[in-house]
């Protein structure tokens, strides 16, 4: 990229792998040229409009854009449009996780606004949490282990684990609704990121008690089960058998 600076942008011409990585090079180098990524990312687009590696290098654009944006009006434009380019990639049902990153990072980028506010909204907290959660658990099904995810993750639970404020609200949210599947996952996994997983098991336990056939805490229940180290003989395989149905997405719960 940077012989192509050197000797001139005709040497990228018309060819959209260069000019992405023209792209990715202005957004990530030091006192780079955000305007010159954008115009660069839309030519390789219009180029390659099939390449979701565009795509998704447009979305992480708009999130940088976003991060530095003078108003909030300007900051949620700029988030909503980093969102419907990783929708976009989603639905294409790539073999990547590109699309679930960027969208937890958006919501963390959200969930970190919230959360600095006064005074405190729990109901946008809870649903951006719901939304948050839903896309870790479909990525990490569709992509296990997958580095960049578990890290987003460890982020996710950081950041609530670390707010008192968070917390209060998700903890009386599962008071109100002890069915709702999502903020018992992510209560368990404040408490699990806190390293306290006798309280992570009793909140995973209590949600399957009130909602068996929901396979998301039946797989989350025995994620914590490897971890405590204390199943009787036979448990972790019950759960398992109920953490997914035969041709669905949860792979990793099929694996395991």
């Amino acid at each position: 990229v940077k012989l192509i600076y050197q000797f001139g942008e005709e040497v990228a011409g018309e060819d959209a792998h260069l000019l992405h990585q023209m792209g990715i090079y202005e957004m990530h180098r030091p006192n780079g040229n955000l305007e010159k990524s954008s115009e660069y990312l839309a030519r390789a687009d219009d180029l390659a409009s099939y390449d979701v590696t565009i795509k998704h290098s447009k979305a992480e654009l708009q999130l940088k854009l976003a991060e530095i944006a003078r108003t909030p009006l300007e900051k949620e434009q700029r988030l909503k449009e980093a969102t419907a380019l990783a929708i976009s990639i989603k639905n294409a049902r790539t073999d990547t996780s590109y699309a679930f990153h960027t969208l937890i990072k958006i919501g963390l980028r959200r969930l970190r606004d919230y959360l600095s506010t006064e005074p405190i909204d729990p109901t946008a907290i809870l649903e951006i949490t719901k939304e948050i959660e839903g896309y870790l658990f479909e990525g990490l099904q569709r992509f296990p282990a997958h580095s960049y995810l578990c890290e987003a993750e460890a982020n996710f639970a950081t950041l609530l684990s670390d707010s008192e404020r968070a917390l209060n609200a998700l903890e009386k949210a599962l008071v109100t609704n002890p069915r709702n599947t999502f903020i018992a996952l992510r209560l368990s996994g404040c408490y699990k990121q806190k390293g306290d997983l006798v309280k992570a098991k009793e909140i995973l336990k209590n949600a399957i008690e009130v909602n068996g056939n929901e396979k998301k805490l039946q797989y989350s229940y025995v994620k914590v089960l490897f971890l405590t180290n204390d199943a009787v003989p036979g448990e972790i395989v019950y759960h398992l058998r109920r953490s997914f149905t035969e041709g669905d997405a949860n792979y990793d719960a099929q694996l395991l």
